[in-house]
């Protein structure tokens, strides 16, 4: 009985610790100091809490007053992020992700350039691992929650279009003409194209290709 119950207590501690170990921070449960700009043009400073996939924001006041903030009635923001200490750009632009109508919905920008901007939306999902305890010689499922992106490019016609991330084709099929490159890009850098700021890097260097480009074609036509 007391082995049991020994069995029992050590399976409790180590299932904490796993709980402990794949806990993780975001952003979005912090307040920021930032700006933001109402699509009535007026400009605020304060604290900033965002819900990206609620497409809202928290906005305190000089005064202390918290109010909120729809995707709709919001033009952009920025924040000095509490978590990263980066700056962040976010903006708020109409796409259709779901359903049959197009609006505002809110997207980080990543990177700008010709001919793609690179725009991101983070979002929390719930995953599910299977672990193995050498004590008890099973497995046990732990579930933690992760942070994702999905990946939006802007072309020059400010068309807003989202990249497919199944596989590495179908994340380069708007880029499709310098696949190759691409590739080899990705390869010999080790780039996760499922990573913001690995695929800003492939974003990044596709620009310098078509810049490159068309410098050597406005040369060869003088």
């Amino acid at each position: 009985m007391v082995r049991i119950i020994k069995k029992i207590m050590a399976l409790t501690c180590f299932m904490l610790m796993a709980s402990m170990l794949s806990a993780q921070e975001f952003s979005s449960e912090f307040w920021h100091s930032g700006e933001l700009d109402l699509e009535s043009g007026v400009t605020m400073k304060g604290k900033i809490k965002y819900d990206l996939q609620g497409e809202s924001l928290q906005f305190v006041t000089t005064g202390n007053v918290v109010k909120s903030y729809g995707a709709e009635s919001i033009a952009a923001f920025e924040i000095m992020d509490a978590l990263t200490k980066r700056i962040r750009y976010f903006y708020s632009l109409p796409f259709k992700i779901s359903g049959n109508y197009s609006k505002k919905h809110f997207f980080e920008l990543m990177t700008e350039g010709v001919p793609y901007t690179l725009m991101v939306r983070e979002k929390i999902v719930e995953k599910i691992e299977t672990d193995f305890s050498p004590y008890w010689g099973s497995t046990y499922n732990t579930r933690r929650l992760v942070l994702e992106h999905d990946f939006f490019l802007i072309d020059q016609y400010a068309e807003l279009r989202q990249v497919d991330l199944r596989k590495s084709e179908t994340a380069l099929l708007y880029m499709k003409d310098k696949m190759e490159e691409l590739e080899a890009f990705i390869k010999v850098n080790g780039l996760n194209i499922r990573d913001k700021e690995d695929f800003t890097q492939v974003v990044n260097y596709y620009n310098a290709m078509k810049e490159a480009e068309m410098d050597q074609n406005n040369v060869s036509g003088r």
